[in-house]
């Protein structure tokens, strides 16, 4: 958002400063496609590329402002635009890799929820930071440590889904139902649904 602004400041001419909006779309596109044929390789896990690329996207944010021409604007645009391709194309697959497909619905509305949170909040604590210190170097330390501490805390979403895996099993219905269904139980439910039981027996 302030990358046009902030080429200005350095004295790049206004065209060049927007082409570098273009080398981030461009090198975004490249990259959706990229991801995508990386993430059907087998043996490529899809959580870990998307938390390496956006752990880099937010560290090289957070070191633009060292950039001071034109040609380390273009790399950090061309690095920016391949990093957040990742999170974009690979967000339904890792909803599904993690939560099952049952859980897509659900988990995509609360993930848009907090996106559309972060974009309501975000721009305006940019554009205050840009306010009291000079410079808009704030603004690109802001995005570019909470890019990082996101792309951080996702490595561990593969271990805590399968926590929540190992605490939920998968029971069919009675064959006389046709067609057959599968229910996941969650193991609390088993144990509540046991301690009913032996406390309706002892009373009896």
């Amino acid at each position: 958002m302030y990358l046009p602004q902030r080429s200005r400041n350095l004295g790049i001419t206004p065209i060049d400063g927007a082409f570098l909006i273009s080398i981030i779309n461009v090198t975004n596109t490249v990259s959706r496609v990229l991801v995508g044929w990386m993430t059907d390789m087998p043996r490529v896990d899809c959580v870990c590329i998307s938390s390496a690329m956006m752990t880099l996207g937010g560290v090289a944010t957070m070191l633009s402002p060292m950039c001071t021409t034109y040609t380390l604007l273009a790399v950090y645009a061309a690095v920016y635009g391949m990093c957040i391709a990742s999170f974009i194309s690979l967000q339904s697959i890792i909803i599904v890799d993690l939560m099952g497909l049952d859980a897509l619905t659900n988990a995509f509305g609360l993930m848009c929820l907090f996106k559309g949170a972060g974009c309501y909040v975000g721009p305006p604590l940019a554009g205050w930071l840009c306010d009291m210190f000079p410079g808009r170097q704030a603004a690109f330390y802001l995005s570019g440590s909470v890019m990082a501490v996101a792309g951080l805390l996702s490595f561990s979403l593969r271990r805590l889904a399968n926590r929540r895996k190992e605490r939920i099993i998968h029971v069919w219905s009675s064959p006389d139902m046709v067609p057959m269904q599968e229910y996941a139980i969650p193991m609390i439910e088993l144990h509540r649904a046991s301690s009913s039981t032996q406390a309706s027996q002892s009373h009896g």
